[in-house]
């Protein structure tokens, strides 16, 4: 999907975010927030700033797959041989242990063919026996693997998973009219990674508090920055905020209270 940017303006951070999403029309768990200026009240009321943010976000309009991403799931090119039985078992063993369920007006046959376009996926990056769980809720599609090489697909800090998700997309997406959100998951990584990611933000917070420093997290991924905001924008005496480039942007946790 292709990034834009929007600024917006209000009394406080928290104005100037509401009023951004409202003119987009999306919610903040879709965006990425950045704090450009922070509100002043000035004296007298003379001198004061509004709050100044960057909203980032996805248009919803598919780019090429980047050459990087593609490369990572480039088959090696070899010569065709027929299968062997410890292949054939694996093969038969991935559809044994594959399913999946549908919820409303999606055809079977455009499930059975997005399954089949991952198993395709995986065995070029030489995976093989997983298992591949597809459901459906109003225009969200998860995507469930399991298998014993799931730290292969979901790569280093996620990357690899990330990959495969944004590809999936595009191929679920293409020529349908009705867009869906994938969500690409492996042995619950995503599930698992938010809590951690949970659990990091509230001793942060409580670090920023008591020392009243600002903190400065390792870099993240845009999903994994949201949860950071999502789980500190109403603690008190805290504020955050994105800095840097991708894939090296940080989330920067902010003392604002009397020091």
């Amino acid at each position: 999907m292709a990034q834009r940017e929007h600024i917006a303006y209000g009394k406080t951070y928290n104005d100037a975010v509401e009023k951004g999403l409202a003119v987009l029309g999306i919610s903040e768990d879709d965006v990425s927030i950045e704090l450009i200026k922070a509100p002043s009240k000035g004296f007298l009321g003379i001198g004061s700033n509004s709050a100044e943010i960057k909203i980032t976000y996805d248009d919803g309009k598919p780019e090429e797959v980047k050459p990087t991403i593609k490369e990572e799931i480039k088959p090696v090119k070899t010569v065709e041989s027929k299968p062997t039985k410890k292949e054939k078992a694996q093969k038969a063993e991935s559809k044994k242990g594959s399913e999946i369920k549908a919820v409303g007006t999606v055809l079977k046959t455009d499930l059975d063919d997005i399954k089949q376009y991952i198993d395709t996926l995986l065995m070029k990056m030489r995976i093989t026996g997983m298992s591949v769980v597809i459901s459906i809720s109003d225009e969200k599609m998860l995507i469930d693997v399991t298998g014993e090489d799931s730290g292969i697909i979901i790569g280093r800090r996620g990357e690899t998973l990330d990959a495969l998700q944004y590809i999936i997309s595009l191929y679920v997406n293409k020529n349908k009219e009705i867009s869906y959100k994938v969500i690409l998951d492996i042995e619950r990584y995503r599930a698992k990674r938010q809590e951690s990611l949970e659990s990091l933000a509230k001793r942060i917070a409580e670090s920023v508090v008591t020392k009243k420093k600002n903190v400065t997290l390792e870099p993240m991924q845009s999903y994994e920055r949201r949860i950071i905001h999502s789980i500190l924008q109403d603690v008190p005496d805290i504020a955050t905020y994105s800095t840097g480039n991708d894939p090296y942007r940080r989330v920067v946790v902010t003392y604002k209270g009397k020091k």
